[in-house]
């Protein structure tokens, strides 16, 4: 595991520096106190370099202890369910989204996969999917200024 850690990180750091060099080359626009258009996908380049970095760093961290327990006890090869299921669980939220709305439907998407994922403890299930969703929606709404879909209901 730490050699394919190792090595996607080193692949996606590459990757995110092809992705710098294009953003490089986008004009600016010179209007004031606007972010301009290649402030979204600097942050999204700064935050998959840095996520790319810490794989890189952690796989070869893990070749130097020659530790190749990752604690998966499922056998090679084996199919997925859960993964499986949340992908199905995003599709349907992609499908609700323009119906339901950002918020309808993102409170649900996120208790959903916190239930797929082990989550037990209702209380904190019910104030993340409600949580995430209007701190996501505040940001988005009134810092980045960006409408998120409002639904027909």
């Amino acid at each position: 595991m730490a050699l394919r850690n190792a090595i996607a990180g080193f692949v996606l750091l590459l990757l995110t520096g092809g992705y710098a060099l294009l953003i490089a080359t986008i004009p600016d626009r010179t209007l004031p106190n606007t972010p301009g258009p290649t402030f979204f996908p600097w942050l999204i380049t700064a935050a998959g370099g840095l996520l790319s970095l810490v794989l890189l760093v952690q796989g070869v961290a893990g070749l130097r202890a020659h530790k190749e327990d990752s604690g998966d006890t499922r056998r090679p090869g084996a199919f997925d369910w859960a993964a499986a299921l949340a992908l199905a669980w995003f599709a349907l939220y992609l499908v609700a989204l323009p119906t339901a709305g950002f918020i309808a439907a993102s409170i649900v998407f996120f208790a959903g996969l916190m239930v797929l994922y082990g989550a037990h403890t209702p209380l904190v299930v019910i104030a993340s999917s409600v949580g995430i969703p209007f701190a996501l929606y505040l940001l988005f709404r009134h810092v980045f200024t960006i409408i998120l879909p409002t639904g027909i209901w």
